[in-house]
């Protein structure tokens, strides 16, 4: 489900324990073509705070075009998430952000981000169990 920027989710983890306590998380951003936050095989800890900066998976060209990228923000007559060509670096890097490029659909003053884009707060409710997370 999408989840407005800003808004927290709380995740709570029991499968965790200190035999196996790593740890990954990935997200993929709303209304972008590709871009997405991650951390992979992280060992956490109470009290860890992560911020993790969003990234661009190269699959093709950030369009901001509401043709080529799935979210609510476009509107249901788009074809919204036909993958664009795929012209883009593909490699990972940092996400540059939503510029509000040529052609695109959507208004960058109300899209933009800038890193992190993803925050990670560990918490533990049972000092016996690997701690929950809370992703604001």
């Amino acid at each position: 489900a999408a989840l407005p920027g800003g808004d927290p989710l709380y995740i709570d983890i029991d499968a965790v324990s200190r035999t196996y306590p790593y740890v990954t998380i990935a997200a993929m951003f709303v209304n972008s073509n590709d871009g997405f936050a991650a951390i992979n095989g992280k060992i956490l800890r109470k009290g860890n705070v992560l911020y993790l900066n969003g990234l661009d998976a190269g699959a093709e060209d950030n369009t901001e075009n509401c043709d080529d990228m799935p979210g609510p923000a476009c509107p249901a007559d788009s074809s919204n998430g036909d993958p664009a060509e795929p012209d883009g670096t593909q490699f990972v890097r940092v996400h540059s952000g939503f510029f509000g490029v040529e052609g695109g659909s959507l208004p960058a003053e109300s899209y933009d981000w800038r890193n992190p884009m993803l925050r990670v707060e560990v918490t533990c409710a049972d000092e016996d169990m690997v701690p929950a997370l809370v992703l604001p």
